[in-house]
């Protein structure tokens, strides 16, 4: 939700060819993505763990490393090319691109959320309670057989 209030308050910024203004309104949304970005991080990579199974945990973080870096090369590609194409130069086009990504992410991180909520709360337990989740689960899947499924679901 930080990464979208740093995202709306950049679109607030006027333009180039408006007039300067001073540096502290788009100071304010920057301290915002440190913030953001800080939470971001220290939330993400330790939840790794708990979703992914042992013998592939460093898959799971290469994926994730994987999926950084290609946003890391191709976000910058998209930004040039939609500034250098926007009317006179200005970056409330990327602004806005920006600001429905991170709303997008939020929507998806809602769903994330409200999904672990309704089945396994792995992610909202502590280290401990996962762990014994973890482990029920996968007690759970060698004792029962797993449901055979139906011919649409193969199709998908």
């Amino acid at each position: 939700m930080l990464f979208v209030l740093g995202h709306f308050f950049l679109m607030l910024l006027p333009q180039a060819d408006e007039g300067y203004e001073p540096i502290y309104r788009a100071t304010f949304a920057f301290v915002l993505f440190g913030v953001a970005y800080s939470l971001y991080t220290t939330s993400l990579w330790p939840c790794v763990p708990y979703v992914v199974d042992k013998k592939m945990l460093g898959s799971a973080y290469g994926i994730v490393i994987a999926m950084e870096n290609i946003g890391l090369s191709i976000g910058p590609l998209l930004v040039s090319a939609m500034h250098a194409t926007s009317y006179k130069g200005g970056y409330f086009a990327v602004s806005m691109l920006n600001f429905f990504e991170a709303l997008i992410g939020t929507a998806f991180a809602g769903y994330l959320f409200y999904y672990d909520y309704t089945h396994s709360q792995v992610l909202l337990a502590n280290s401990k309670m996962a762990t014994a989740i973890q482990r029920s689960e996968k007690h759970k899947s060698k004792t029962e057989p797993r449901p055979a499924l139906a011919p649409a679901q193969i199709a998908l």
